[in-house]
């Protein structure tokens, strides 16, 4: 972007304006922990989400007796902790990295800590809930699928920072020279 087409939409949006890329960042993450919130409340107990999936799970699996159902159903319930908490954490990452935080090391360390505060809150208001229980198990699933997830962006930065900053460098070559078959990588 040129200097006078940057002036101008600053002038237009202001710095941080809603329209930002920066903005619409921040306000992916905002969206998402509402979204965890609200997954975590009374709403989305075992019993509502059992009445929802089973009558599906039933439709493609006719022969499951009620025990092997009662533990696909907390199978599908324990990975979607992973999941939800490992956008939480790309977004997370994401809205940093846009930022003004370039640091890889304190991006997840901002990162870790928000994923965590979401976590144990979520949990100690699920342990006070008369239809949910907290569980320190469903914090470290939380953990894990957030830390999944940053592993694999931090792993997909480094490689586009490596094929970015040296391009002679393509994916099948080593900081000597290329790999070929008939030679060995020093």
């Amino acid at each position: 972007m040129r200097a006078r087409e940057r002036q101008s939409a600053t002038r237009r949006y202001g710095p941080l304006g809603w329209r930002s890329r920066r903005t619409r960042a921040w306000i992916a993450v905002i969206v998402w922990l509402a979204v965890v919130w609200t997954l975590g409340g009374d709403a989305f107990s075992a019993a509502f989400t059992a009445s929802v999936l089973r009558p599906i799970i039933e439709f493609f699996l006719t022969d499951f007796s009620s025990a092997d159902m009662f533990q696909l159903l907390t199978v599908i319930r324990k990975s979607m902790h992973v999941v939800v908490y490992g956008l939480l954490s790309l977004f997370t990452l994401r809205a940093l990295w846009i930022g003004a935080i370039r640091s890889v090391f304190i991006s997840l360390g901002l990162t870790a800590v928000l994923v965590t505060a979401t976590a144990l809150a979520d949990e100690i208001r699920q342990a006070s809930s008369p239809v949910r229980t907290g569980s320190g198990f469903d914090v470290v699933l939380d953990l894990i699928g957030a830390a999944v997830v940053a592993a694999v962006l931090v792993g997909m930065q480094a490689m586009r920072r490596d094929l970015l900053f040296a391009p002679e460098r393509g994916p099948l070559t080593q900081d000597r020279g290329p790999l070929t078959p008939g030679r060995e990588p020093r």
